[in-house]
């Protein structure tokens, strides 16, 4: 019950990020836009425009990869698990979403050394000095995120596979 409850609430929280990086993609969008059009008609340009694009294109990707772990909607190959039996094929799943886990963590991991590292350093960027650690926040927050969805829908396809099969589910 806990499970399919936690479930539940990241496929929330997930959405909501997804949306929140979808705003900075139209960030994204509206400031090359303008650049484009302040250099073409008035020969004037937005100040930081490539490390303000860089920075939203990173905001954007990982705040919605998570989404993808929690509604289970990564493409996969699947032409030898679908001969297999329902358990089976769920067994399979859980196995490869904890192993997506792993991958996740060690990203999390390594990707906050490298934060702390540029935090601590006071990194910015050369054009307009953005803290480079705002570039690493959102790879942990979506790492971490993805993490916890992986192990959760493992959690649930181990459950599932205990369970006879009640219709189509991917």
């Amino acid at each position: 019950m806990w499970l399919t409850n936690g479930l539940g609430a990241l496929r929330t929280i997930t959405k909501y990020s997804a949306y929140l990086g979808a705003v900075c993609l139209l960030i994204c969008v509206a400031v090359t836009v303008s650049d484009v059009v302040l250099r073409n008609f008035f020969t004037a340009s937005i100040l930081g425009s490539v490390e303000i694009t860089q920075l939203m294109i990173m905001w954007a990707a990982f705040l919605t990869i998570p989404l993808g772990f929690a509604h289970r909607t990564h493409i996969s190959v699947d032409v030898f698990v679908r001969a297999a039996s329902y358990k089976t094929q769920r067994r399979i799943a859980a196995v490869n979403m904890l192993f997506a886990a792993l991958v996740m963590a060690g990203y999390f991991y390594w990707g906050g050394a490298q934060a702390l590292h540029t935090f601590i350093n006071n990194e910015i960027t050369l054009t307009v000095g953005i803290p480079v650690w705002l570039y690493w926040a959102p790879i942990l927050f979506g790492t971490g995120l993805s993490v916890i969805c992986a192990l959760f829908v493992a959690g649930d396809s181990f459950s599932e596979a205990n369970q006879p099969p009640t219709g189509v589910r991917l």
